[in-house]
């Protein structure tokens, strides 16, 4: 995990920014990332016990049905 010394008690969008990039490179998180999507709903279901979840795609305009475990 990282220590982060901040630079006052609440710190500037900047220095976040910054540190949530080098927490995203660290853990490798840009490549299981999606970007350009819109999420438009997220649903529970019981019965498969996982998230549906809608996605639009910005760039191709298409909608999306994932399944996640986890969310």
């Amino acid at each position: 995990m990282f220590h982060i010394e901040w630079s006052t008690t609440y710190a500037k969008q900047a220095e976040i920014k910054d540190y949530l990039k080098n927490v995203a490179g660290k853990y490798e998180l840009y490549s299981k990332a999606k970007f350009f999507h819109r999420v438009e709903s997220a649903t529970w279901d019981e019965s498969n016990r996982d998230w549906k979840v809608v996605v639009q795609d910005l760039r191709r305009n298409e909608i999306k049905e994932i399944r996640y475990d986890i969310m």
